[in-house]
């Protein structure tokens, strides 16, 4: 499999969301982005890349943050901020760090920090006193959960939803991605299998090669490979 990034409909979005977001005036003090979809359609990965490629700072949130304080302890890691005692001292010195690098931050599985009040609090003060843009990434539920709150809620200025892949995405990433030619009905199987989940297609492709290195050859046909395989992806029926 080739490790690139491949500009499906989800990445091509973000992309010009994202770029909205980073490109937009300072006046508007508000700039808060969101991105969330169902596990499996590639989020971390895309995020990753255009967080890489906008030398943002990256943040992965956990599940048993329930204050502040932990957000912020993670975060001067992140930016190699010398940990301090009180939390004001270490809002005030990421604040000044982003500012002066104007660099955007993006927190992953931020699911888990915004039903807590002073987490998003503290979000928002971040991205107020910095007018930097902040990222927030999670699953699909946590629309919801932002909309509980009008006033964090009206500071997003993008909301970029990442859906499940359509047959021209999954061909796409078949011939970017897949170092064996795979025949459209292969591929049809796969996508039903898989039924638009990005993490599954690339399993199954990943798979595949495996199959046609066993056998010497350099493509895959849907007859060829439930010869060899059986009618199974990832060890499950297809």
């Amino acid at each position: 499999m080739r490790n690139i990034t491949v500009p499906v409909k989800n990445v091509a979005l973000l992309a010009a969301q994202g770029q909205a977001l980073l490109s937009a005036p300072q006046r508007l003090t508000h700039r808060l982005g969101l991105i969330h979809g169902d596990t499996g359609l590639g989020k971390t990965t895309g995020t990753a890349w255009f967080a890489i490629k906008h030398s943002a700072y990256y943040v992965r949130a956990m599940a048993a943050w329930r204050t502040p304080s932990a957000l912020l302890r993670s975060i001067c890691r992140e930016l190699e901020i010398p940990r301090r005692r009180y939390l004001d001292d270490m809002l005030n010195d990421i604040v000044n760090k982003l500012s002066m690098e104007g660099r955007p931050l993006f927190i992953d599985e931020a699911d888990y920090l915004v039903r807590f009040d002073d987490i998003r609090d503290t979000i928002m003060d971040m991205q107020d006193m910095s007018v930097m843009p902040i990222i927030l990434v999670g699953m699909k539920g946590i629309k919801n959960e932002i909309k509980k709150s009008d006033k964090f809620d009206n500071r997003f200025l993008i909301d970029v939803e990442f859906n499940a892949l359509d047959m021209d995405d999954a061909r796409l990433i078949t011939d970017q991605l897949c170092e064996v030619q795979v025949s459209d009905d292969l591929l049809a199987d796969l996508y039903k299998f898989a039924r638009g989940n990005t993490r599954r297609i690339t399993t199954g492709l990943y798979r595949i090669e495996q199959v046609a290195a066993s056998l010497d050859v350099t493509s895959m046909d849907l007859a060829k490979f439930r010869e060899a395989r059986g009618t199974y992806f990832l060890g499950v029926a297809a």
